[in-house]
């Protein structure tokens, strides 16, 4: 199976993710990793002001990949107030339909509802979620993450 891993990270916490979530595929199968990465970098306050505009996009430095040379779509993101810009601008480009999965860093709260959003935005683009995965800052922080990792991509039957 060929899997591709797209993920924005502005901290470094879904990047761990990403990359934890790599490490364990790999095994069983081809891994692509793709960074989502803005043209323009921008300070917190920058970013927070952009994140409360519902369905904000920033420009993104060209995708260069084929989603169609996959089987499944892992999906990842950290969870801003009302949206993550970099992370709009590549699904609203990305012509996929097919089966995916998302995972989501956070820190604050209001989680669950976000995710739900974010999940029926992506199935109006076609994406068939076969699951989400949420994962807290303080998780990352202990280091108390791998377990949960493992658990979704076996529940998602992309690992045994």
């Amino acid at each position: 199976m060929k899997i591709l891993i797209a993920y924005f990270s502005w901290t470094g916490n879904t990047r761990i993710i990403a990359k934890e979530m790599a490490s364990v595929l790999q095994q069983e199968h081809y891994v692509s990793v793709f960074e989502i990465t803005p043209l323009k970098e921008r300070n917190y306050w920058k970013w927070l002001l952009l994140s409360f505009i519902p369905g904000s996009k920033v420009q993104i430095k060209n995708i260069d990949i084929d989603p169609s040379e996959y089987n499944h779509l892992i999906l990842g993101t950290p969870k801003w107030t009302l949206s993550c810009p970099p992370f709009n601008q590549f699904i609203s480009t990305l012509n996929w339909k097919g089966e995916s999965s998302i995972f989501m860093t956070y820190g604050g709260f209001d989680e669950d509802r976000y995710l739900r959003s974010l999940q029926k935005r992506l199935e109006k683009f076609g994406h068939k979620i076969s699951g989400t995965l949420k994962i807290k800052r303080s998780e990352i922080e202990k280091n108390k993450y791998k377990d949960k990792i493992r658990r979704f991509l076996v529940e998602q039957q992309l690992t045994r």
